[in-house]
């Protein structure tokens, strides 16, 4: 099949190259990241957001608690520069073992 080709609602497309991304930079983009409330979790997701991005602020930080109280998920809005700085920010967050999920 050709590159581009619809199929089936879907589009066929080559590989994204390194240099290319649908975002367009700089921009701001939410990540939301689950742990267990109970093992400092919070404190050390957002330790690792403002490692990667320097000048992140906490008013653009949301956390909300699971029903019971065990889990908290946290949505933190970073302004990347770079898909490259946002592919990192990511790795550091999936290598945190406190980290249940990053969406």
């Amino acid at each position: 099949m050709d590159p581009g080709v619809i199929s089936h609602g879907l589009l066929y497309d080559m590989p994204m190259q390194e240099t290319e991304s649908p975002l367009k930079f700089p921009c701001d983009f939410p990540i939301k990241v689950m742990g267990r409330s109970d093992s400092g979790f919070e404190a050390k997701a957002l330790g690792i957001v403002r490692h990667h991005v320097p000048d992140f602020e906490t008013d653009n930080m949301r956390s909300r608690a699971s029903r019971n109280g065990n889990y908290l998920s946290v949505t933190f809005t970073v302004r990347v520069s770079s898909r490259g700085q946002l592919d990192d920010l990511y790795r550091g967050l999936t290598a945190c073992k406190a980290v249940l999920m990053v969406l």
